[in-house]
């Protein structure tokens, strides 16, 4: 085991293509970082555009070595044929991802590559078998269904992949309905680590006279902010002590926002929301609220964040939507709601506060130890290092 570092030698080249920190990047980098405390060395590459925006800002302030690749745009024949010329600039973008990549491979000799996506595999194809190591595939999304052209890249992409690992037997469960490959595997799933990152913590002066109720996320119809106001609107008779918070925004849901913002002056309850807009790390706000909620529409393949609350002890509610249900044991450490409907949630939430302050501790207990026993950092980092023992070189 080389004094305690299982992978002592191994060397992994994986790439990032966006310069935001949603939950893709955030999973990935929690599993780098677990390899290197491992003894791996890990080199990332991440988008030229915006000089590596948010993502290569965190990396290296986590000390992660990173290196630029010029990413094109989407792979779309709609697009293409709307815009021509695009395709003269994608090959001139594939042919330059592919020479950084190339001459980092020269620099680095990686034993393992590891990719998220087959967006980012697309550009950097010819690099990546350019050299005989294995190709690590972490997914964290269902297959590009709607997308015939980002099909053919997708099930191309799994095929090469010598190990592939689902974040939730949901995303598993999705990808090998779209893959021959994948059909005929057993499932290999890898729960994420609740992301810690670097940014300073925003400290979020509740006033402790109420209870606080709390959404951190995109501010988008798919994410359930809509549902979530409805259901302030249903309780704010019942829960007079309840205040209701969403930590979340950017210049892209200013739309949103405001539909938001009009539908809590419509419902009459402007003095018990709280908008705090985006912020890089709100894990006092998790860790101090009494519920979580995370009332996803869509079918959410995984969700940072409610392993984030529970890390904190902070019960979550959530739709019973893609791999959310994964994370909760149903009245025993969170609630999953029958249907995803504002009423719903509202009853999951009073589920959670209807109860004594000795039966809330016992309960905020419970969701700690579930969040060690089954997503904890050291069951994350064996699991990573299983897969790349078992595909060394």
């Amino acid at each position: 085991m080389n004094n305690g570092q299982p992978l002592s030698g191994v060397r992994v080249l994986a790439a990032l293509n966006s310069a935001e920190l949603f939950g893709h990047e955030r999973g990935n980098i929690e599993v780098f970082k677990a390899l290197r405390k491992q003894g791996a060395e890990v080199r990332v590459g991440v988008t030229a555009e915006y000089d590596g925006g948010a993502v290569r800002k965190e990396l290296e302030m986590l000390g992660f070595a990173t290196f630029p690749i010029p990413f094109g745009t989407h792979w779309s024949k709609r697009f293409f044929l709307k815009n021509p010329f695009y395709v003269l600039s994608n090959l001139r973008h594939l042919f330059l991802s592919n020479r950084a990549v190339t001459t980092e491979i020269l620099r680095f000799c990686p034993t393992h590559v590891h990719l998220g996506n087959a967006y980012t595999y697309s550009w950097i194809f010819r690099a990546v078998h350019r050299i005989d190591v294995p190709l690590i595939v972490r997914l964290g999304d269902a297959a590009p269904v709607t997308s015939n052209m980002q099909m053919l890249i997708w099930r191309h992409f799994i095929k090469v992949a010598d190990k592939v690992v689902a974040n939730s037997m949901y995303v598993w469960k999705t990808v090998a309905e779209a893959s021959d490959v994948l059909r005929v595997r057993a499932p290999q799933i890898i729960h994420n680590l609740a992301p810690s990152g670097m940014q300073e913590t925003t400290h979020p002066h509740y006033d402790p006279q109420f209870r606080h109720v709390i959404y951190v996320g995109q501010m988008s119809h798919e994410k359930g902010v809509f549902e979530f106001i409805r259901s302030a609107a249903l309780l704010a008779t019942s829960h007079p002590d309840l205040r209701f918070h969403l930590v979340g925004g950017s210049i892209y849901t200013t739309e949103t926002e405001l539909a938001l913002v009009a539908l809590v002056n419509e419902r009459g309850i402007a003095d018990r929301v709280t908008f705090h807009g985006w912020m890089n790390n709100a894990r006092e706000f998790l860790s101090q609220a009494a519920v979580h909620v995370a009332p996803s529409v869509w079918e959410e393949p995984f969700a940072n964040v409610v392993l984030e609350a529970k890390r904190e002890g902070t019960p979550s509610v959530v739709f019973p939507s893609g791999g959310l249900p994964e994370m909760i044991r149903h009245q025993v450490d969170g609630y999953i709601c029958e249907d995803k409907s504002d009423q719903s949630l509202a009853h999951g939430i009073a589920w959670v506060l209807d109860r004594e302050p000795v039966e809330m501790n016992e309960l905020r207990a419970l969701v700690a130890a579930d969040y060690q026993e089954r997503f904890g950092e050291e069951r994350f980092c064996k699991a990573w290092a299983d897969v790349y023992q078992i595909t060394g070189v």
